[in-house]
């Protein structure tokens, strides 16, 4: 593991000596990659419980240089990782937001006590019987942390998952076996500029290290939108054919309704009503009618909006303004369809109005 972090320290130095390069690190999954470590936090500053399922799961991520700046990834208490956490230093680890929300909900995690591997009073006997036949020490406890730093969240588990608690640990300190890291550079310019001369820097520190899954953090959101991105677009596809269905029908219902009345309002207008009285009467009725369709279509989009939520990232499904907005039009097409006829009736001659029916 020396030779391992010897090389992935040079490597970073000379990455971050780069003319474009801001801020270079390496962690062992970066966000949107999914669940690569899972492990189970003990807390050392209360009660163990009395079995492995009582230890909350976490994220385990172990980091190399200045990771956290060069993802954007914010501090929002303590510090973060330094070159004098190496691997005779005091271990220390920096938890997520998540994490602080969750485990200590009402105090600081600033300077306490964790391990990310359980106690042996927790283990099977037998487990610890093999350990000791493998090699490791009779008095062996796992390794405790304290807690330096609370980093903002991120999403490693997947754009619509929500962020998990996080554990990260230098990776002088807690690398477990763990070689193969992700290399992340904040630049000035285009980050694939980068790309040639890091495969260089790497081939002449080891040229056997193979180098793959090269890609820009833009681009893993983009695949990792791709496909709710195509749902809502087709289902944005079908909601506009669904409004214009219902604003033609609005239109066409509307209308026709008022040219089955021309004989009552012919009827009106020869019995003294005047003009404006007409119109009221067209659009009270017509609007009784469209307010009772949209309350029941709101009831009914809002039961179907559910099924929505897994199909959308960070945008509510009941949003107020989309429905409002959808309610003005109908409303507005009903206005004009009640408006246009009424109008037009209402200009007729009673007595040809009559006539003609």
């Amino acid at each position: 593991m020396e030779k391992a972090e010897a090389f992935y320290d040079e490597l970073i130095a000379r990455t971050g000596a780069l003319p474009d390069a801001q801020y270079v690190g390496a962690i062992n999954g970066v966000p949107l990659i999914g669940d690569l470590w899972v492990k189970n936090v003990t807390l050392l500053d209360r009660p163990l419980p009395s079995d492995l399922s009582g230890l909350p799961p976490i994220q385990y991520r172990v980091v190399v240089g200045d990771y956290f700046r060069a993802m954007g990834i914010r501090i929002l208490n303590g510090r973060a990782f330094t070159a004098r956490d190496s691997r005779d230093a005091p271990k220390v680890a920096i938890v997520n937001r998540a994490m602080a929300r969750r485990d200590y909900p009402n105090s600081d995690p600033i300077g306490k006590l964790i391990t990310v591997d359980p106690p042996t009073v927790l283990l099977p006997k037998t487990m610890i019987e093999d350990a000791i036949r493998a090699g490791a020490p009779a008095d062996y406890s796992p390794p405790k942390f304290q807690i330096v730093g609370v980093a903002d969240d991120a999403r490693y588990s997947g754009i619509t998952t929500p962020a998990m608690p996080v554990v990260y640990v230098p990776y002088s300190q807690g690398a477990q076996g763990a070689t193969t890291l992700y290399l992340v550079a904040r630049t000035v310019g285009d980050p694939l500029a980068l790309v040639s001369p890091i495969r260089k820097i790497v081939s002449e520190l080891d040229r056997d290290q193979p180098i793959a899954n090269v890609a820009t953090m833009d681009a893993r959101i983009d695949t990792a939108v791709a496909r709710p991105r195509l749902q809502t677009t087709v289902f944005a596809m079908f909601a506009l054919v669904a409004i214009l269905l219902a604003v033609v029908g609005v239109y066409g219902v509307m209308s026709y309704s008022v040219s089955q009345r021309a004989k009552e309002i012919g009827i009106r207008l020869a019995l003294g009503s005047s003009r404006r009285d007409v119109v009221v009467l067209v659009f009270r009725s017509g609007f009784v009618l469209v307010a009772a369709g949209i309350v029941l279509g709101l009831a009914a989009a809002l039961t179907l909006a559910r099924v929505m939520r897994t199909m959308v990232f960070q945008v509510s499904t009941t949003d107020p303004m989309v429905f409002g907005a959808i309610a003005m039009l109908l409303l507005a097409t009903a206005a004009c369809a009640a408006w246009i006829p009424a109008r037009r009736a209402a200009r007729l001659d009673p007595l040809v109005t009559l006539l003609a029916e």
